[in-house]
């Protein structure tokens, strides 16, 4: 018969053996456990360097638009301000001319009123031929009951003769004629 003692220890050792033996299944299991989880991880891994890669070209082109956009703004800035420049010139020579324009024509109206004030304080006669030119191109009755308030003179040929250099110079010498009179 076999010992008492071994006869204890069976059972222990039939627990033990029993116990390694459900361990090496677990570690196993685990280690199935790990491989699958280490695949997963992987292929999250390669998804993730893939997505972060397309994002690193998204943001490349959206920086290269960027880039692209601030230097058409900068150079329709420069554009824009060359336009401005361009304007202030034209503006600042076009007031230039108007004011020698100006200056001219009130050198002109200021000869021209004093030849005309000149000449109706020296001769009584304009008074006279006023009166007499009334009566010659219309009747002041009439032209009340038509509402007309004054009377206009109608050139047939206009000559420009200046004496001194103005605005109107490049008129000097020439004449206009009316062929065909509407009212005649």
């Amino acid at each position: 018969m076999p010992n008492k003692k071994i006869m204890c220890l069976l059972p222990a050792v039939f627990a033990l053996t029993s116990l390694n033996i459900f361990i090496v299944f677990q570690v196993s299991a685990l280690k199935k456990s790990v491989s699958f989880l280490e695949a997963k991880v992987k292929v999250f891994d390669e998804r993730l360097s893939a997505f972060l890669e397309q994002e690193k070209e998204m943001i490349e082109n959206i920086d290269k638009k960027i880039s692209l956009i601030l230097n058409e703004q900068e150079e329709n800035q420069k554009e824009i301000k060359n336009e401005l420049e361009r304007i202030k010139y034209r503006t600042d020579t076009q007031f230039s001319k108007t004011v020698s324009m100006s200056k001219t024509y009130d050198a002109i109206l200021a000869e021209q009123k004093k030849k005309t004030v000149d000449t109706a304080e020296k001769d009584s006669a304009f008074i006279e031929a006023k009166k007499h030119a009334a009566g010659m191109y219309g009747k002041n009755e009439f032209n009340k009951t038509l509402g007309l308030k004054h009377q206009a003179l109608y050139s047939y040929k206009l000559k420009f003769d200046f004496q001194d250099k103005n605005e109107l110079s490049y008129l000097n010498g020439k004449t206009f004629e009316v062929k065909n009179v509407p009212f005649a």
